[in-house]
Parts: C-alpha cells; structure tokens; sequence
C-alpha cells in the first residue's frame, strides 16, 4: 500500500515520520450480559506513526489497548443451599 500512495502523489514525505502518543478513557456496555447501562471504566492507551504526503494527507498505523466490561455491584445478601454467600455482583474485565 505505500508503493500505492508513493505512486498516486507526486511529491512524497518518505522521510519524515510522526509519532503520536494515544491516551484516552471509555465507558463500555456488553450486550448480552442483563446488566444494561455504562457502568465499567476502562482506558485506552497506544502508539501510532504518521506519514504525511502532499501537503494535506498523511497515511498513519496505530496499536491500541483499550479495557472493556461490565459492572454490577452488590444487590442482596443471600446463601445457597452449600453455604455459598450470593450477593448478586457481576464484573466482567475485557482487556
């Protein structure tokens, strides 16, 4: 693909390459789970390289990590039959 663009654009920036460095924060929704609203906040965090062409354009790659999931927290207090405590909390973590 950079054969491509170096093709398609006369004058390349072959040369420089940009950094960026990507923080950021989420609030995340799991569908499926029965536990409904945005309640789990996770962070994103990543690198990305940038390759500007003719001026305006620019070509960029990136990893991300980002932290999804789902949060309930305690709802009732409750023993089972083997003398399990049952409190109704759910937390799931998606890394």
């Amino acid at each position: 693909s950079v054969i491509l663009f170096s093709v398609l654009f006369q004058k390349s920036y072959a040369q420089r390459i940009k950094g960026a460095v990507i923080v950021g924060g989420n609030l995340s929704q799991v569908d499926g789970d029965e536990i409904f609203g945005f309640n789990k906040a996770g962070f994103n965090v990543g690198a990305a390289a940038i390759i500007p062409f003719a001026g305006i354009f620019s070509f960029s790659i990136e990893t991300i990590f980002n932290q999804k999931g789902s949060y309930q927290g305690k709802q009732y207090r409750d023993t089972d039959s083997l003398g399990n405590i049952l409190t109704g909390e759910y937390k799931l973590k998606l890394d």
